[in-house]
Protein backbone atom coordinates (compact mmCIF):
# COMPACT_ATOMS: atom_id res chain seq x y z
CA UNK A 1 0.00 0.00 0.00
CA UNK A 2 1.73 3.14 -1.21
CA UNK A 3 0.47 6.44 0.14
CA UNK A 4 0.72 9.78 -1.57
CA UNK A 5 2.56 12.62 0.18
CA UNK A 6 -0.84 14.23 0.81
CA UNK A 7 -2.13 11.05 2.45
CA UNK A 8 1.04 10.87 4.57
CA UNK A 9 0.44 14.47 5.75
CA UNK A 10 -3.21 13.76 6.52
CA UNK A 11 -2.30 10.70 8.56
CA UNK A 12 0.40 12.63 10.44
CA UNK A 13 -2.10 15.38 11.29
CA UNK A 14 -4.68 12.84 12.45
CA UNK A 15 -2.08 11.13 14.64
CA UNK A 16 -1.13 14.48 16.20
CA UNK A 17 -4.80 15.14 16.96
CA UNK A 18 -5.35 11.79 18.69
CA UNK A 19 -2.02 12.09 20.50
CA UNK A 20 -3.08 15.50 21.83
CA UNK A 21 -6.20 13.80 23.21
CA UNK A 22 -4.22 10.99 24.86
CA UNK A 23 -5.62 8.40 22.45
CA UNK A 24 -2.69 7.57 20.16
CA UNK A 25 -2.28 3.94 21.21
CA UNK A 26 -6.03 3.33 21.15
CA UNK A 27 -6.22 4.80 17.64
CA UNK A 28 -3.35 2.57 16.56
CA UNK A 29 -5.16 -0.54 17.74
CA UNK A 30 -8.38 0.61 16.09
CA UNK A 31 -6.50 1.04 12.78
CA UNK A 32 -4.84 -2.36 13.21
CA UNK A 33 -8.22 -3.94 13.86
CA UNK A 34 -9.71 -2.41 10.69
CA UNK A 35 -6.74 -3.31 8.50
CA UNK A 36 -5.71 -6.70 9.82
CA UNK A 37 -8.62 -8.39 11.56
CA UNK A 38 -11.76 -9.68 9.97
CA UNK A 39 -15.14 -9.20 11.59
CA UNK A 40 -15.60 -12.89 12.32
CA UNK A 41 -13.03 -12.92 15.12
CA UNK A 42 -14.71 -13.43 18.48
CA UNK A 43 -14.55 -10.89 21.32
CA UNK A 44 -12.20 -12.98 23.46
CA UNK A 45 -9.65 -13.21 20.65
CA UNK A 46 -9.89 -9.46 20.03
CA UNK A 47 -9.44 -8.82 23.76
CA UNK A 48 -6.34 -11.06 23.76
CA UNK A 49 -4.94 -9.24 20.74
CA UNK A 50 -5.65 -5.88 22.38
CA UNK A 51 -3.77 -7.02 25.48
CA UNK A 52 -0.79 -8.07 23.36
CA UNK A 53 -0.88 -4.80 21.40
CA UNK A 54 -1.03 -2.70 24.56
CA UNK A 55 1.74 -4.76 26.19
CA UNK A 56 3.97 -4.05 23.19
CA UNK A 57 3.15 -0.36 23.27
CA UNK A 58 3.77 -0.17 27.01
CA UNK A 59 7.05 -2.06 26.66
CA UNK A 60 8.30 0.23 23.90
CA UNK A 61 7.31 3.42 25.71
CA UNK A 62 8.71 2.50 29.12
CA UNK A 63 11.89 1.17 27.54
CA UNK A 64 12.35 4.35 25.51
CA UNK A 65 11.92 6.46 28.61
CA UNK A 66 14.43 4.36 30.56
CA UNK A 67 17.17 4.23 27.90
CA UNK A 68 17.35 7.97 27.19
CA UNK A 69 20.43 9.66 28.62
CA UNK A 70 19.83 12.20 31.38
CA UNK A 71 19.36 15.84 30.46
CA UNK A 72 16.83 17.82 28.51
CA UNK A 73 18.46 17.58 25.08
CA UNK A 74 18.69 14.28 23.21
CA UNK A 75 22.24 12.95 23.00
CA UNK A 76 23.80 11.31 19.94
CA UNK A 77 23.34 7.96 21.65
CA UNK A 78 19.63 8.74 22.24
CA UNK A 79 19.05 9.49 18.57
CA UNK A 80 21.07 6.41 17.57
CA UNK A 81 18.89 4.19 19.79
CA UNK A 82 15.69 5.69 18.42
CA UNK A 83 16.98 5.26 14.86
CA UNK A 84 17.64 1.56 15.53
CA UNK A 85 14.10 1.13 16.88
CA UNK A 86 12.80 2.91 13.79
CA UNK A 87 14.79 0.59 11.52
CA UNK A 88 13.52 -2.47 13.38
CA UNK A 89 9.91 -1.34 12.97
CA UNK A 90 10.45 -0.42 9.31
CA UNK A 91 11.72 -3.95 8.65
CA UNK A 92 8.56 -5.34 10.25
CA UNK A 93 6.43 -2.92 8.21
CA UNK A 94 8.10 -4.03 4.96
CA UNK A 95 7.48 -7.67 5.89
CA UNK A 96 3.78 -6.97 6.50
CA UNK A 97 3.44 -5.20 3.15
CA UNK A 98 5.21 -8.06 1.40
CA UNK A 99 3.20 -10.79 3.11
CA UNK A 100 -0.20 -9.13 3.43
CA UNK A 101 -0.23 -6.07 1.19
CA UNK A 102 -1.00 -3.75 4.09
CA UNK A 103 0.75 -1.64 6.61
CA UNK A 104 -0.51 -0.29 9.92
CA UNK A 105 0.01 3.40 10.63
Amino acid sequence: MNLTPEQEREIAEAMKEVADKGMLVAAGFAAFRIIALNNSIDRDKIADMHTAYMAGAEHLFTTLMSILDEGEEPTKKDTDRIELIYQELQAWRAKMVEQHGWVAR
